[in-house]
């Protein structure tokens, strides 16, 4: 319990406020493509529930089997699009095979995108 109070205090003061902001543009592909691109995502701070989602992201991504979603997905025949930026260096293109080999689905590969494609070619 206390390492995960700690957790949370890091979290609130000094990683979503401070560090994330930061690291962001990394998702980008071109970050001088949008130099406002920080200050979008500082904006974002003023939200209730922000910060409480972020935290959940980060605790709960690891346990989640993506691969496994999908198909839950595919199983119950919701059509499956995946958008990925050619240049991402968050989600390999490895992980994209892999999927395409387990379920049906439609992709789409944005060039000169990262790992935020709508962002950066909307």
């Amino acid at each position: 319990m206390g390492i995960s109070l700690i957790g949370e205090y890091f979290a609130r003061v000094a990683l979503v406020p401070h560090i994330l902001p930061t690291s962001q543009p990394k998702d980008l592909h071109r970050p001088e493509n949008f130099p406002e691109f920080e200050e979008r995502y500082r904006e974002q701070l003023q939200y209730k529930g922000f910060t409480r989602a972020i935290l959940s992201s980060i605790r709960h991504l690891p346990h989640l089997n993506p691969l496994a979603e999908y198909q839950a997905a595919a199983g119950k025949g919701i059509p499956i699009q995946v958008i990925w930026g050619r240049h991402d260096q968050t989600i390999p293109y490895s992980d994209i095979e892999l999927l395409k080999d387990t379920v049906a689905l439609q992709l789409h590969i944005i060039d000169a995108a990262g790992h935020i494609p709508h962002f950066e070619r909307p």
